[in-house]
């Protein structure tokens, strides 16, 4: 029993061992081995060899791929082409979007005449090896070839061709035809050099003619020579001078005066003419260089039909259509106001300017800015509102009931405009519970530091629905909320939930019950004036009696008011007191040479007025009348201390406001920096100034009607 016992351990043993052995044979056998002077080959499933690793067949050593897929198709080539040259580059990318295989080796570049041809072996010109998109360059001969990409593994298999791709190919001048050009510039240039240096000979032959651009020179010439003095021996050039050589030296030529009028010129070109009386059918001149006294009409076209004429008087242009009576268009003169009109084709006058500065017109459009009374209209739009500036809609009841822990059911983001008001509205939203008595609410929600706005945002406004009893409706909830936030997103969410117990859902269905969010913007957010407001104790428990009334605070108010200056003075660039039209502030550099213009207007003070103020914005006005310039000029607004009017130029407490292209007769106000604002409330500046900034005539004119203006808060 013992021996049997033995030999059926054995042979538990053996059947252990021999299934040891068989597992290991069937793992991966090569992590720890090596192969000397030999190699490893690779078969697919079909029993296809495909690639071959160790020695290779040349004595080389390596991986060597030796079949595998067809390469996908590239892309097709762009082209570059030069002269006898094409730069063709390949992008990297094959049809289709398709990945660049692994076993991938190049792409090569064929060419040919033929627009539809195979590719092979005599057609490929070039390769292209990198794998992320290369160039290369083809030299060819002149005419059309086309172009196409084969991508190619390293097997050496063939992918389709690519799209062909023509191009036109320019000649290559050779050598030779290069050379033969320059000779022929080089025998041009000879003919040009022998041609002046010939001499003219006259018709007897006895005498020359020099041509030259300079004086005739001392020395021996045939008797009767001529020697013209030209500006120029090109084409177009002047005659100077002529000299005729008599008795051995040179003899100037003139023309006798006697002749002259003899001779009919039909075009000439006069240095200057100089004389009484010139009488002419028609003048032609880009330039007239004269003092013109009128002593009659000077008219220009028909003087029954349109014309244009011009005395002592002005300027008028007279239209007329259909053979009516010229109409007065134009009108411009010293004895009479100035008028100008525009009429069209049909003879309807369409626009008008008067000399009192009325314009009338069908239409227009303005490039920049319209100003109305000084003001710019960009500016009163400005602050007007802009409406609806965003909105959002669900028709659809919440998903999921929810409690004290308010749920999400509605976001809005918008990007607010700096310095605006909004209104965030909603329609009246339908609200559910799960009992009766449940305390229901509406939430809305708001971030503006740019993130959505979450059911843990800050409450901004919110409404609770209420519920008398269970065989009541609840009341819908309508949410209407100021928001001033600064610029940038504004994000807004509609959540949910009840105010203790019990359960909540908002119900958008029906149709007609569709909750709707809008923001609207109402115009421009002025500053915060309310004030808060407490009695002074607790009211009786019964309902009745309570605190006396707490005295009204000083109530807080926007104000934007108005100051007239209440005198101007003129000042030369001294500093000494301008006394010409002392009803008109100047500045700028003085075309009567009193040197940099300035002035200064006084205003009533303002201290009181500001005292306790926040100021939120400051303009100054004056109506410019004149400009040196007609194009206009620019304005250097600065401030003084003083009280009156001084004897000297005074000091400036800023400097300076510039305000540029301003037309004649026109007003502006003018924005200030706040920077200046806590020197009005401190009586720092008290007025303003005009010029005194140095610069030429362009900064050069005269104004009037200066006020101030400041929008505060007190």
């Amino acid at each position: 029993m013992s021996k049997l016992h033995d030999d059926a351990r054995w042979l538990v043993d053996r059947i252990t061992a021999g299934d040891a052995a068989i597992k290991a044979l069937s793992k991966p056998q090569l992590g720890t081995s090596s192969i000397e002077t030999g190699s490893i080959e690779e078969y697919d499933v079909e029993g296809t060899l495909m690639s071959v690793t160790g020695q290779q067949f040349d004595g080389t050593h390596g991986t060597v791929t030796v079949a595998g897929p067809i390469p996908p198709e590239p892309a097709p080539p762009s082209l570059t082409v030069g002269t006898g040259q094409v730069e063709v580059r390949w992008s990297g990318k094959f049809l289709d979007e398709a990945t660049s295989p692994m076993d991938f080796s190049h792409v090569s570049v064929h060419v040919s005449e033929l627009e539809v041809f195979t590719p092979d072996n005599d057609t490929q010109r070039a390769t292209i090896t990198g794998e992320s998109g290369d160039l290369a360059t083809v030299l060819l001969d002149s005419g059309e070839w086309y172009f196409l990409l084969v991508a190619v593994s390293k097997a050496g298999k063939w992918s389709d061709p690519s799209e062909t791709v023509l191009a036109e190919v320019a000649d290559v001048l050779s050598p030779d035809a290069i050379l033969d050009e320059l000779i022929n510039i080089d025998e041009k240039f000879t003919d040009v050099d022998r041609t002046l240096a010939e001499v003219q000979i006259s018709v007897d032959g006895k005498t020359s003619i020099h041509n030259s651009i300079e004086d005739a020179p001392a020395g021996e010439f045939a008797e009767g020579d001529h020697w013209q003095k030209w500006t120029t021996l090109d084409v177009g050039g002047k005659l100077l001078a002529s000299w005729r050589y008599t008795a051995g030296a040179w003899v100037a030529e003139s023309m006798d005066p006697t002749y002259l009028p003899k001779i009919d010129i039909g075009a000439g070109t006069f240095g200057q003419l100089v004389g009484g009386r010139l009488v002419a059918g028609t003048i032609t001149a880009p330039l007239l260089e004269t003092k013109l006294v009128l002593t009659t009409d000077i008219i220009a076209g028909n003087p029954a039909g349109t014309h244009a004429k011009m005395n002592a008087s002005g300027f008028r242009a007279l239209a007329s259509t259909d053979g009516n009576a010229p109409t007065e268009v134009i009108r411009m003169g010293t004895d009479t106001d100035d008028y100008f009109g525009v009429v069209n084709a049909g003879g309807k006058l369409v626009a008008s300017i008067t000399s009192g500065g009325d314009f009338s017109g069908q239409s227009g459009d303005f490039a920049n800015d319209i100003s109305i009374a000084g003001t710019s209209i960009l500016e009163t739009i400005a602050a007007l509102p802009k409406g609806l500036a965003a909105w959002a809609s669900r028709a659809t009841n919440s998903l999921y009931w929810a409690g004290t822990a308010a749920q999400p059911y509605l976001h809005l983001q918008f990007d607010a405009e700096p310095g605006r008001a909004y209104m965030v509205q909603t329609n009246p939203i339908s609200i559910d519970s799960d009992t009766a008595n449940v305390e229901a609410v509406v939430y809305l929600q708001y971030e503006e530091d740019g993130s959505p706005a979450t059911n843990s945002s800050p409450v901004i406004a919110r409404g609770t629905s209420a519920q008398a009893s269970a065989s009541t409706r609840r009341t819908p909830v309508v949410i209407n909320r100021l928001i001033t936030p600064p610029p940038g997103p504004v994000s807004l969410l509609i959540s949910y939930g009840t105010i203790s117990t019990g359960r909540a859902k908002i119900v958008a269905t029906p149709a007609g019950q569709s909750v709707v969010m809008t923001v609207t913007d109402i115009g421009a957010s002025p500053p915060m004036t309310g004030e808060i407001r407490n009695g002074t104790s607790d009211a009786a428990t019964g309902g009745t009696g309570g605190g006396s009334t707490a005295p009204p605070p000083t109530p807080v108010k926007n104000y934007d008011k108005t100051w007239s200056a209440t005198g101007m003075r003129s000042f030369i660039g001294s500093g000494a007191v301008y006394d010409y039209n002392p009803q008109y502030m100047y500045s700028g550099q003085s075309p009567a040479g009193y040197g940099d213009l300035s002035s200064m207007a006084i205003f009533p003070n303002l201290t009181g007025e500001l005292s306790g103020a926040t100021i939120t914005a400051m303009w100054v006005y004056v109506y410019y009348d004149f400009w040196y310039q007609g194009s206009g000029g620019a304005a250097y607004i600065g401030f003084h201390g003083q009280t009156g009017l001084t004897g000297s130029r005074p000091a400036k407490t800023y400097s300076h406001a510039l305000s540029a292209n301003w037309p004649r007769a026109a007003g502006r106000w003018v924005p200030i920096n706040s920077s200046t604002f806590a020197g009005w409330k401190a009586g720092t500046h008290r007025g303003i100034t005009l010029g005194g900034s140095g610069g030429g005539y362009e900064r050069y004119g005269y104004a009037h009607d200066a006020r101030i203006r400041i929008k505060y808060t007190k």
